[in-house]
């Protein structure tokens, strides 16, 4: 990344503010509900977030998620990570909250998603050994295999605001080398060409690629690669603890903001510092060994 990378990502907001309903989002709550409140709820980088409370004609009140974008480019990221959440869910569905629906507004160029919502402990992460169980389990879940048995997704999906390749491939290899390809592009379209990131580049994708993922799939040794459904953006900052009765100790871990597509297991797996709270030292190794680790020495966390 360029010198100035923290300069194009946006601060944190807190929302706090009342959110503007209208007919669609109304239309999407249960029949007959009556509609108590809707406030922002915590905090983000490229969207409204917030807390939606309304009444059942059954009397019973129930919570909705919200979360709010604007513009051709809040739609394409509401529409990937819905059906990122959507895939998400029917693998894990204890611990992803349940996609209710996404749409636009009748007014303003306004886009929402609706989750349940769940109570979080405030200022806790999931431990080593919840995130990578629940890692492990998505990994694993016979829902989890590649539809098309190719790795790459259905659609478009972002991290943040940048859109990743998902271009369906037939080789772990290729799809990483796509992947890294839009990084850069997208890297150097935003803070200028770096002479040291092109000077890399040749020898990274002709060497450094080949040599750690190529072995993977050397199908002479009786090697694959099996393409599973990967959160996609799995970090400190998209896992949290619920607050639940009846929960062990460790708490409920909850997952959510994926950016999904199908890889290889090991990918993205728990890239976050230890001092967040989210992965000590060996985490990374136990979150692959739990799905299954690589038969090659070298990693390909590269």
């Amino acid at each position: 990344m360029g010198e100035n990378h923290f300069d194009h990502h946006p601060a944190t907001t807190k929302h706090e503010h009342d959110i503007d309903v209208d007919e669609n989002l109304l239309a999407k709550l249960p029949q007959g509900s009556k509609l108590k409140s809707a406030k922002g709820a915590g905090e983000s980088n490229w969207n409204l977030t917030g807390h939606v409370i309304f009444e059942t004609r059954e009397d019973k009140e129930e919570e909705y998620f919200i979360k709010i974008a604007t513009g051709a480019l809040g739609k394409a990221m509401f529409a990937g990570e819905f059906a990122s959440m959507t895939a998400l869910h029917s693998s894990i569905p204890k611990h992803v909250p349940r996609p209710l629906s996404w749409g636009v507004f009748a007014t303003g160029d306004r886009y929402f998603q609706l989750y349940t919502f769940h109570h979080f402990v405030n200022g806790r992460r999931p431990s080593i050994s919840s995130l990578v169980s629940v890692t492990a389990s998505l990994h694993s879940a016979p829902s989890s295999l590649s539809p098309t048995g190719k790795f790459g997704f259905e659609m478009t999906t972002y991290n943040g605001n940048l859109p990743q390749d998902n271009t369906w491939t037939e080789k772990w290899e290729e799809f990483y080398k796509n992947g890294m390809t839009r990084m850069m592009d997208l890297d150097a379209k935003a803070r200028g060409e770096s002479k040291e990131l092109k000077r890399l580049e040749g020898d990274f994708f002709d060497k450094v690629v080949p040599r750690l993922l190529r072995p993977l799939e050397d199908t002479k040794k009786g090697r694959s690669v099996k393409a599973v459904l990967l959160h996609g953006d799995l970090w400190v900052g998209n896992a949290s603890v619920e607050e639940k009765e009846g929960a062990n100790e460790e708490g409920n871990c909850m997952l959510f903001d994926s950016s999904a597509f199908y890889g290889h297991n090991e990918c993205k797996s728990l890239p976050a510092p230890s001092s967040k709270g989210l992965c000590g030292s060996g985490g990374l190794h136990r979150a692959g060994g739990a799905g299954g680790g690589s038969e090659t020495k070298q990693k390909q966390m590269i």
